[in-house]
């Protein structure tokens, strides 16, 4: 069954987290609007694809779903036993693979749901056992001028190769599809296409974040992010070289 396929490729390993300093990290792209119509461009151009596509002479069913920015899989597929093969599709500006938000109890900064994130972050001390104003319900200019020094440096750890396989593994996502660089499984090849695991110099993310452009922040998140120069390019994609067990329907 392909349900017990996947659920083998489903164990995960304890990551391995330290601090690295700041002034090592490269530079990366800003995520606004722009970057996020690009990737929904792209997202729906695989997902064209996808609905042609038939993998060990089987046509596959597509489902219309789109997460774009929200959680879940980009793309869904329904496999023949009915299990979801979630899809994450992404453009060649992303750097960014899976956000969790923080909370602040007993005097420290955590993250209440089970996931790699919480496992990276372990009881790391983060800002100095500071509070964060937003949480205590300070939500005006001056509360957040008076502690911004302590909360404005972006703090990063480091986290094994294979944290966002294991993030995007959690929620059913088994394929990352990224543009310029290919197709990659995330722990576990369950359609058997050939393609490698999806490895990357990764980082978790620790910052302070908010709803408005001109306002004060008003979270604090965890986001796993990756170093596309790390990433070796993958011998196949769905929009270039398919792998040999997937073919396309001809277009009506």
């Amino acid at each position: 069954m392909l349900s017990e396929k996947i659920e083998m490729g489903l164990v995960r390993k304890k990551a391995v987290s330290t601090y690295i300093n700041l002034s090592s990290q490269p530079k990366m792209t800003s995520r606004g609007a722009n970057s996020f119509k690009s990737g929904n461009a792209y997202e729906k151009q695989i997902h064209s694809i996808l609905q042609r596509a038939i993998i060990h002479d089987i046509p596959i069913d597509v489902l219309s779903t789109s997460a774009g920015a929200a959680a879940g899989s980009d793309i869904q597929i329904r496999a023949e036993d009915g299990t979801l093969i979630g899809v994450e599709v992404k453009n060649k500006g992303a750097f960014e693979g899976g956000c969790k938000k923080l909370t602040y109890c007993d005097g420290c900064f955590g993250i209440i749901t089970d996931c790699i994130q919480k496992d990276i972050l372990g009881d790391t001390l983060l800002y100095g056992g500071a509070c964060f104003p937003y949480y205590e319900g300070k939500r005006t200019a001056a509360d957040w001028e008076a502690v911004q020094e302590i909360f404005k440096p972006d703090i990063y750890i480091n986290a094994e190769p294979d944290a966002v396989s294991k993030y995007y593994a959690a929620q059913g996502t088994y394929y990352i599809q990224i543009e310029g660089l290919g197709l990659y499984h995330t722990g576990h090849d369950v359609f058997e296409l050939g393609v490698p695991e999806f490895s990357a110099a990764v980082k978790l993310r620790i910052r302070c974040t908010k709803h408005m452009k001109n306002g004060i922040p008003t979270d604090i998140t965890a986001a796993l992010q990756f170093d596309r120069r790390s990433i070796k390019k993958s011998p196949y994609s769905l929009d270039g070289k398919l792998p040999p067990v997937m073919q396309l329907q001809a277009v009506e």
